[in-house]
């Protein structure tokens, strides 16, 4: 039967026939559009249709993101956690700066000005940023401005209070106190690059349970670029 007897056949159906045939027509294909089907073609495998599976993989991949986040969420956590310990455990070093030198009230307060200078890097500061911008160098003479200025504020409140005792000035211990600030961008330098390695390491593993292309692209292939990128530019300082 060629096409035009085929054409003549259905001319001849009753309307009610055409149209039965016509809905199961549009519910065939959208059974397929929705649920979808797949073919074998030789080795290969071709999916047709299939938009509740689209769906599915969809929310799986939400999932998968959400989790994600969650576990770098927490990296970024510890890496506070683990400057800010730094900070604390690297009083002793302040102390050594005026020891013998100052009353305990004296020295706790210049103890607390460098501090404060530091955890407001943790605080304010996206530190891979930060120091990726910075040499080690620039990164120091920043702070160490601050810890100047606010030293000299302290040399004029400490001579107007009673117990007169005086600060040194700035530049007797300067050396000594760039040699700390040294120490802390030093330290903090091994922590940011161990905690990126930590995030590239997330962003690999979750690679292959993305089932759609986007959001694995957005959700790692990305983060793994630019985090690659920050130990580039942090290994080279």
């Amino acid at each position: 039967m060629n096409l035009l007897q085929i054409s003549m056949a259905v001319e001849q159906l009753p309307f009610e026939h055409l149209l039965v045939i016509v809905l199961c027509f549009i519910i065939a294909i959208a059974f397929v559009f929705i649920n979808g089907i797949s073919l074998k073609l030789g080795d290969k495998e071709v999916a047709i249709g299939g938009l509740k599976r689209l769906f599915a993989k969809r929310d799986a991949d939400v999932f998968v993101k959400e989790r994600l986040k969650k576990q770098i969420d927490e990296i970024d956590e510890s890496m506070t956690a683990d400057v800010s310990d730094l900070i604390d455990a690297m009083s002793f070093k302040f102390e050594q700066l005026l020891v013998n030198k100052h009353c305990w009230f004296t020295m706790d307060k210049f103890i607390g000005l460098i501090k404060r200078a530091l955890f407001k890097r943790v605080r304010r500061n996206n530190l891979k940023i930060k120091l990726c911008e910075s040499n080690k160098a620039k990164y120091v003479e920043q702070i160490l401005g601050e810890v100047k200025a606010e030293y000299r504020i302290l040399q004029i409140k400490a001579a107007a209070v009673q117990c007169h005792d005086q600060y040194m000035e700035f530049t007797v211990i300067e050396p000594e106190v760039r040699e700390v600030l040294g120490t802390f961008f030093d330290e903090t330098h091994k922590i940011v690059i161990s905690k990126i390695r930590e995030k590239i390491k997330l962003y690999e593993i979750a690679q292959s349970e993305f089932k759609t292309p986007e959001l694995r692209k957005q959700s790692c292939d990305i983060p793994i670029q630019k985090n690659r990128q920050y130990m580039t530019n942090l290994e080279a300082i």
